[in-house]
């Protein structure tokens, strides 16, 4: 199957701690749990451990809009005006 490319939008995903609200961020340790998990801390030392590191990156595809009409397209094909990409 050839290459497809689609443009995306990049994320930064941030967790915040259930008791103060502050930002959990990583400790550089990963523990050898199955699966791994992350220990986070945040400034008031409150700790909780993850399945992921925070801060993380998110991806999502952008939405294709039709040059002429500024509608979505799907599959290829404008929903409002019938163009064909």
């Amino acid at each position: 199957m050839p290459e497809k490319r689609e443009e995306l939008a990049v994320y930064a995903v941030e967790y915040f701690c259930d008791k103060c609200g502050e930002v959990m961020m990583w400790n550089g340790v990963c523990l050898t749990s199955n699966p791994a998990q992350y220990p986070h801390v945040c400034v008031n030392g409150h700790t909780k451990n993850f399945l992921c590191s925070y801060p993380r990156k998110a991806y999502v595809y952008k939405e294709k809009v039709c040059p002429k009409c500024k509608n979505k397209i799907v599959d290829g094909v404008c929903l409002e005006c019938n163009y064909h990409f």
